[in-house]
């Protein structure tokens, strides 16, 4: 992972973010960066599929719905309450996952009520399976990447558990029909 941030906010103490609030600030062009990492792995793995990666839209898909609804969904689950029933532990090996489910659960919604094309619930989780690519690639074996590298193997497992992706004749596959199923999963995993 470089050090480079996608996605900063600011103010980053608790006191002044709990009197004052927070402002995020993206960066468009790490984002991209670490979009064609994820298109490069995607190749590999999803070579008949690899066209479904590039219908994907960085700065709309994976900026404005995926990363910004991420970073909006993060503090939900950073409360006294979450740690208590959690642990400090888990909570900070699923804190990175939490948002992602966050997001997922909220989106079918937030795309009806906004009038947003229905293809940005398959966009956006193409755009997460690329993200999650690239998690595992670059997350594993990295002590201070575990949370990175959970939630990249948590949203796989979403995705296989629903058939979203699935290996046939030993080729990976997407399937864009599978695509409700998990949201509708994330949503059960949330509750």
């Amino acid at each position: 992972l470089d050090c480079q941030s996608a996605v900063q906010s600011l103010p980053n103490e608790e006191q002044v973010q709990n009197e004052l609030g927070t402002k995020t600030f993206l960066n468009y062009e790490v984002t991209a960066r670490r979009w064609q990492l994820a298109l490069e792995l995607a190749r590999k793995v999803f070579p008949q599929d690899i066209g479904l990666f590039d219908q994907v839209d960085c700065l709309q898909d994976g900026m404005g719905i995926d990363i910004a609804g991420h970073e909006f969904a993060e503090p939900l689950y950073q409360t006294d309450t979450v740690h208590q029933q959690l642990g400090e532990e888990t909570c900070s090996l699923l804190n990175e996952d939490l948002a992602n489910l966050g997001i997922d659960a909220a989106l079918p919604e937030h795309i009806e009520k906004n009038g947003l094309p229905p293809d940005k619930l398959p966009k956006h989780l193409i755009f997460l399976l690329g993200v999650s690519l690239r998690y595992l690639d670059i997350a594993r074996e990295q002590p201070h990447l575990q949370a990175y590298y959970k939630m990249g193997l948590l949203g796989l497992k979403r995705m296989l558990d629903t058939y979203f992706i699935y290996q046939e004749e030993g080729e990976w596959h997407i399937d864009l029909d599978r695509s409700k199923s998990v949201y509708d999963f994330s949503q059960y995993d949330l509750t």
